[in-house]
């Protein structure tokens, strides 16, 4: 049983992996300029060109903002939305988790620093999570089911937008949807496991849109 269960986890790797190494389709231009491109990870993907993407040595990450997803929800608890959204605390957290995968994957790729100033060398990232939906509640002074509804501990929209810093110039605008968590492992929900969830879904996103600007770059 315990070979079956890998199974489903050894697919979704073999998926990221195949996500990750697909070469981006360009296409036409945009009404921003930006050179679209199709890559079936991304329902939106725009880079400038052409642009030297090595000519920035620095990220600086505007705070990450939130938007649930409306959709109702049964819960056994009979909870309400709150149980499931962020609180100010939460959200704190949820943007260094950000800042913590996105900045290690660009580290690793590019050697980017992060840094909390404007300058001709410095990458603006702003970015916002749209339609998050938590399948479990991660409040620590709940009680929890047995297990989660689903081995997925969320969904959501990823939307990351690179200008240059000091002229605003968008150099990469893109869209795409992410789950946090493992497919085929089913674990309870807390805050400990999802912050972790969080932080490998942006260490792999960050590390796609990397290979994106690589590609582009070529």
């Amino acid at each position: 049983m315990k070979s079956l269960n890998l199974i489903p986890s050894v697919l979704v790797i073999l998926t990221l992996t195949a996500c990750a190494h697909q070469v981006p389709e360009p296409g036409p231009l945009n009404d921003q300029g930006l050179t679209t491109y199709s890559h079936r990870a991304f329902e939106e993907l725009a880079i400038q060109q052409p642009i030297d993407f090595s000519q920035y040595k620095k990220v600086k990450f505007d705070p990450v903002t939130v938007a649930y997803d409306d959709a109702k929800r049964r819960d056994v608890l009979n909870r309400g939305d709150d149980a499931f959204q962020f609180d100010d605390r939460e959200l704190a957290v949820f943007n260094r988790q950000f800042l913590k995968g996105f900045s290690t994957a660009w580290q690793k790729q590019f050697g980017w620093e992060v840094t909390d100033a404007a300058g001709s060398d410095v990458i603006l990232v702003k970015a916002a999570i749209v339609d998050l939906y938590l399948y479990g509640s991660i409040k620590n002074n709940e009680p929890l089911p047995g297990t989660t509804i689903t081995d997925e501990s969320s969904k959501m929209v990823i939307e990351v937008t690179l200008l240059d810093s000091q002229s605003g110039k968008v150099l990469l605008d893109s869209r795409g949807k992410k789950t946090t968590g493992w497919r085929g492992q089913i674990t309870r929900t807390s805050s400990v496991s999802y912050w972790n969830d969080a932080y490998q879904a942006f260490l792999q996103w960050a590390s796609l849109l990397g290979n994106q600007i690589a590609y582009a770059a070529e």
